[in-house]
């Protein structure tokens, strides 16, 4: 499922993307991306990329297909 509504500050593209408790700024892209208490200002790519309490101000890139969650601000 596909989630972009005109105007919000968060954007969900995938299966359960930025499920629960996204953050403002975050984005979400991939099935379960970002999936649960993604950060401010976070980004996922990829299947279950922050799939899990994604810190605020990080990037999670993950072509593995298995869950990858950040530890702090950066890239991962």
């Amino acid at each position: 499922m596909a989630i972009w509504v005109v105007g919000s500050s968060k954007i969900n593209l995938g299966q359960n993307a930025g499920q629960t408790n996204q953050g403002d700024s975050a984005v979400a892209i991939g099935n379960v991306a970002g999936y649960t208490n993604q950060g401010v200002n976070a980004v996922a790519i990829g299947k279950a990329a922050g799939a899990t309490s994604q810190p605020a101000n990080s990037i999670v890139i993950n072509a593995s297909g298995i869950a990858l969650n950040g530890s702090a601000a950066g890239f991962y």
